[in-house]
């Protein structure tokens, strides 16, 4: 198998609280979706975004990079795991490990991504756990380790959460961040205009442009 590396990005959440996609959330004239575009290209090989619906899908191929692979939930309304499944058997043997980022995550730097891959080790899967949560939607995996998981799809089981725990799954703690000089507030998510404004005044503490 080959050791390159990949970056699937979750942006086909219907983000019912937040009224339009998050993949569209802008900073200074750029979109969410771009920033982690920005940030996956300093990092992997091969990069992959997820969406919900063929109209999404076409107005994103118009305008990335023919480099960058998009793939459609094959089958709507199960979340974010339909999305990884997916995701992955586009990837299929090209990477032997995968950054998976969802758009809810516009503040994620290269340093993060880099300090998840560098830190899997052995394991299957490797997440950041800051102030009690399990940033699953943030994480490293083995493309092998988790091939299996459209066997959870069928069986009714959507819980991404439900699928890191069935697997080897190792933390960065806040304490590991922090020595490596990456700031936690790079894990605030946009879920909700509050929070999006939140964010947007912690994009210009980390200095994000």
């Amino acid at each position: 198998m080959s050791s390159r590396s990949g970056m699937i990005v979750l942006a086909g959440g219907r983000s019912t609280r937040m009224g339009f996609s998050k993949h569209r959330i802008e900073f200074a004239g750029a979109t969410a979706l771009d920033r982690i575009i920005r940030v996956a290209s300093q990092c992997v090989d091969q990069i992959v975004v997820s969406v919900s619906d063929r109209d999404e899908a076409r107005s994103l191929q118009s305008r990335l990079s023919a480099s960058i692979r998009v793939v459609i939930d094959s089958a709507p309304g199960r979340g974010p795991l339909q999305g990884l499944s997916d995701s992955l058997k586009l990837l299929g043997g090209s990477v032997c490990v995968s950054a998976v980022v969802a758009c809810d995550y516009p503040l994620v730097s290269r340093e993060m991504i880099r300090l998840l891959f560098n830190a899997l080790g052995s394991s299957d899967a490797i997440v950041p756990l800051v102030g009690g949560n399990h940033h699953v939607l943030l994480s490293v995996v083995r493309v092998d380790a988790f091939r299996n998981v459209g066997e959870l799809l069928e069986s009714g089981r959507y819980s991404v959460q439900g699928a890191f725990r069935s697997k080897k799954t190792s933390i960065v703690t806040e304490e590991t961040m922090l020595r490596f000089g990456i700031d936690p507030a790079v894990l605030a998510t946009a879920n909700t205009p509050p929070e999006l404004e939140y964010v947007r005044t912690l994009a210009s503490r980390l200095n994000r442009p």
